[in-house]
C-alpha cells in the first residue's frame, strides 16, 4: 500500500502485519511489545536478512563531502541512533528518482538491497523508511505472491 488511500479492510490486515512484526521482533529481543522501538524492529531484522544497503541522493546537489565522508558520517549516525547496520555505498541519482522514492527494495540477489534516500537530511524519514523497507523484506519472506507483486513494483521503479 504505497501512499494512497486504503480501504478499513486494507488497513485491518496492515495492522495485523504489524502486530506479527512486533510479536516477531519481542521474541527476537526478549522484550515485551510494549517496550518494542524502532531500533529493535530494525536491528532484528537487519540480522535476518543482512540486506546490502546502498544510499542515493540526487545528481543535481552539489557535494561539499567526498562519498566516503559521506558513509562515515551517515554510518555515525546510524551507530548514534542505536542501528547495527552500516551503508556499504553512495550513488546519485536522477532528481525525478529521489523526488519520488523514499527508499526500495530490490530482491536481486539471495540477500536483498536495501536503497536509502538520504536527500532529506531528516533521521526521522530515514527512520520510517527502513521500518517500511524491513516490511516488504518480512512479508516477502512469508508470501510468494507478495515477492512477485514486489518484482512487478521492482521492475517498474528501476
Amino acid at each position: 500500500m504505497e501512499y494512497s488511500k486504503i480501504s478499513r479492510t486494507e488497513y485491518t490486515n496492515c495492522q495485523a502485519v504489524a502486530d506479527k512484526i512486533l510479536r516477531f521482533t519481542s521474541n527476537s529481543t526478549n522484550k515485551s511489545i510494549y517496550d518494542v522501538k524502532a531500533p529493535h524492529i530494525i536491528n532484528t531484522f537487519y540480522s535476518r536478512f543482512r540486506p546490502n544497503i546502498i544510499v542515493f541522493y540526487p545528481s543535481s546537489i552539489p557535494k561539499h563531502y567526498t562519498d566516503d565522508q559521506i558513509l562515515r558520517i551517515l554510518n555515525q549516525q546510524f551507530d548514534i541512533h542505536g542501528f547495527y547496520m552500516q551503508a556499504k555505498k553512495i550513488i546519485s541519482v536522477d532528481d525525478i528518482f529521489t523526488n519520488t522514492v523514499a527508499g526500495l527494495t530490490w530482491f536481486n540477489s539471495p540477500r536483498p538491497t536495501l536503497f536509502l534516500n538520504i536527500t532529506s537530511n531528516n533521521f526521522k524519514r530515514l527512520t520510517f523508511t527502513c521500518l517500511h523497507e524491513f516490511a516488504h523484506m518480512y512479508q516477502a519472506e512469508r508470501s510468494q505472491s507478495y515477492m512477485e507483486a514486489l518484482a512487478l513494483i521492482n521492475a517498474d521503479k528501476i
